[in-house]
């Protein structure tokens, strides 16, 4: 075995080792050991699944600006079909449409008293082309509602701060706002805007609520007849993380800052190359006034998003959460899906004008960290933030690779390294391969532009459970490895396995053999970070946090991923790992900083397994004691917003039993910190 004579101290041997008892035997080698650097956890954020609208981004107005119902930038429809694209019949490739009224309605849904309608006449402004135009023939009952994303919660007392534009047409009139629960019953007093004057008007007010209310609604009454148009119609909670000062919603966030990632990769993912150069992340149009922001059609459901939580609130973000951030530029080359072949295979991306790519991030990098008398660093103190911020990170295109990406590469790094020396590049690997993808670092015009090389992938769990030695042949010259994507489906799970939490177990497996070849420098972004559990129709998917209304969850994968991040090593051990069925993963190292022992076990058998820990060099005796945390999904329960504390790590202190034997649970990733 080539790989274990350079990487002794890391590698793990799966041979029939039985102890004499018939339990499998486990052996650390702590004679030797490899330095390892401390593996950087962060998070991959993409907008997919209400991770933002409808989840982080604390707005409780749902299609607040009216153009939810946009269709895609640069793509036309004929016979129900985008044209001039590969495979139109293909995944991922149904033609938009939804509601342009989604999320509001006019209640008594059976009225004809006040009509509301989508106009595109007298538009707020240019990024905000429509607006909602309401007619009222007969003032009374009848009112405009929001019900946001799945119902909007409120705390009985904490006020709500609502923002509206309106523009008289005809109409001289009040129009009363108030709180409602979901069958629209009062739950705070109203409070009336006078809407008369040509032009558009901002209104704004706090609502009390008198009532805690998980699933509500915003009301919107007309007290006279005329026509008048409304747009932009926000509302935030006063609580808000930092004191109300954030656009981010608490508990969600207590949820991200207790985690204490590493770095945030933002904005994706397939949200950066879009699927033609009009759907791509442009970042420009993403900061200032959320008024002024069009917000975009991306390729995953629910397909829009606000842009709220744009640019400028993704580097907040990372300040809030402590961590690097890592920025994603697109390169001009578009998602592969949407990108023709030629008889050999060959993608025929279209011809873009590199040096508006390299111009648009060198703008964007003088957003985050230029000085305050720059372009485009006074653009970021008009917004409120004179002082950089934390960029460290800046990844050239997502998932783009071949011919044509390895000349786009080789231009915006020399030219943005040049400017920017003190930032670290991530470079993109071929995706859809399983072999060694740093064979294609020799395609690149220069090995030597290379410093990060991200890896994607997305297997079964029969993949996984195979890959646990995946990195121990990879050059220690190359550059640092990082795997920005990586997704273990449930689907055939071997021997009888479950495939939940079995899945998740093994990305733990794929990252512990990430951590034990720590010399390799890797970082690891976890994903998928957040879904709205409505939005997902309450389904079995386990992101790491899971978010309602009314609640944020931390699931079985965010314990997981936590319990790795919290327990780094700076000494990689090798290990002797006796159990031949890889249902038993055994890592061990040494963190340096408490002089712990750390060994992680991740037992993928739904029953409770039992072996015996030996030691080769410094022996751990029955004396040593240990502090060890447990994370199981005990009959296959799922935390969620219904059952939030379902899954749980348990954490105990005891010494080493004298026989050395030790018993993890079925489906179970453990953690021991020995001390003496």
């Amino acid at each position: 075995m080539k790989y274990c004579k350079t990487l002794a101290s890391i590698c793990i041997l799966l041979s029939s080792g039985m102890s004499v008892s018939g339990q499998v035997s486990v052996d650390i080698d702590t004679r030797h050991g490899t330095k390892v650097e401390r593996m950087k956890y962060g998070w991959h954020y993409e907008e997919i699944g209400m991770i933002g609208d409808g989840g982080l981004y604390a707005e409780l107005v749902r299609n607040r600006g009216f153009e939810e119902a946009n269709p895609p930038a640069g793509l036309s429809v004929r016979d129900g079909l985008y044209q001039d694209v590969p495979n139109p019949r293909g995944n991922n490739k149904k033609v938009y449409a939804i509601d342009p009224l989604v999320g509001w309605s006019v209640l008594p849904l059976t009225s004809a008293d006040v009509r509301a309608d989508l106009t595109d006449r007298n538009p707020l402004n240019a990024s905000n082309p429509h607006s909602l135009l309401v007619r009222v023939s007969r003032p009374g009952s009848c009112r405009i509602v929001n019900s946001g994303y799945y119902g909007m919660h409120f705390r009985k007392g904490v006020p709500v701060r609502l923002s509206l534009y309106a523009c008289a047409m005809k109409y001289r009139g009040r129009l009363e706002a108030r709180l409602t629960d979901g069958d629209g019953k009062p739950c705070s007093a109203p409070v009336a805007f006078d809407i008369a004057g040509k032009g558009w008007t901002q209104f704004k007010a706090d609502l009390v609520p008198e009532s805690d209310v998980d699933a509500g609604m915003l009301s919107l009454s007309p007290t006279a007849p005329g026509t008048f148009q409304l747009d932009m119609v926000s509302m935030f909670p006063s609580d808000t993380w930092d004191n109300g000062k954030s656009v981010f919603r608490s508990d969600v966030m207590q949820n991200l800052v207790d985690y204490r990632p590493d770095f945030l990769r933002f904005p994706g993912g397939c949200l950066v190359h879009g699927v033609n150069e009009a759907t791509m992340y442009h970042w420009k149009s993403t900061i200032g006034d959320i008024a002024a922001r069009p917000g975009a059609w991306g390729k995953w459901l629910p397909h829009y998003r606000t842009d709220g939580l744009g640019y400028h609130e993704f580097y907040e973000l990372c300040e809030y959460l402590g961590c690097d951030a890592m920025y994603v530029a697109p390169t001009g080359m578009v998602c592969t899906e949407w990108v023709k072949r030629d008889k050999d295979g060959t993608f025929l991306h279209d011809s873009t004008d590199v040096s508006y790519y390299i111009q648009d991030l060198l703008d964007a990098i003088e957003y985050a960290i230029g000085p305050v008398d720059s372009r485009w660093g006074a653009e970021r103190d008009r917004n409120g933030h004179p002082a950089p911020f934390p960029l460290k990170y800046v990844e050239i295109g997502n998932e783009d690779y071949g011919p044509v990406y390895n000349r786009k590469y080789h231009e915006i790094y020399r030219a943005v390294k040049k400017a920017y020396p003190q930032l670290s590049y991530v470079t993109c690997s071929p995706i859809g391969q399983e072999s060694d993808k740093q064979q294609y670092l020799k395609d690149f015009v220069s090995r030597d532009e290379i410093e990060i090389y991200d890896e994607h992938y997305y297997h079964d769990i029969s993949w996984a459970r195979n890959m646990f030695d995946k990195f121990d042949s990879y050059s220690r010259k190359g550059p640092a490895l990082f795997v920005a994507e990586l997704g273990i489906n449930g689907s055939n799970p071997p021997d009888g396995l479950p495939p939940y939490p079995t899945a998740i177990l093994c990305e733990g497996i794929f990252k512990m053999g990430m951590e034990r070849n720590g010399d390799l420098r890797p970082l690891m972004a976890d994903r998928p970070l957040m879904r709205n559990w409505d939005f997902i129709g309450r389904s079995d998917m386990q992101p790491l946090v899971l978010n309602s209304s009314s609640a944020s969850v931390r699931t079985f994968n965010y314990w997981l991923c936590k319990m790795l991040r919290d327990n780094k090593i700076d000494v990689a051990y090798s290990v002797n790992n006796g159990d031949t069925a890889k249902t038993l993963f055994v890592t061990a190292g040494r963190d340096l900083r408490t002089k712990e022992l750390v060994l992680k076990v991740v037992n993928l058998s739904p029953d409770a397994t039992t072996f015996r820990l030996g030691t080769r060099g410094k022996r751990i005796s029955p004396g040593h004691r240990f502090a060890r945390t447990v994370l199981t999904a005990e009959g296959g329960r799922r935390a969620t917003p219904l059952d939030p504390d379902a899954v749980l790590p348990v954490t105990s202190e005891g010494t080493m039993p004298a026989s050395g034997a030790i018993t993890v649970p079925g489906s179970s990733f453990t953690v021991y910190r020995i001390t003496k």
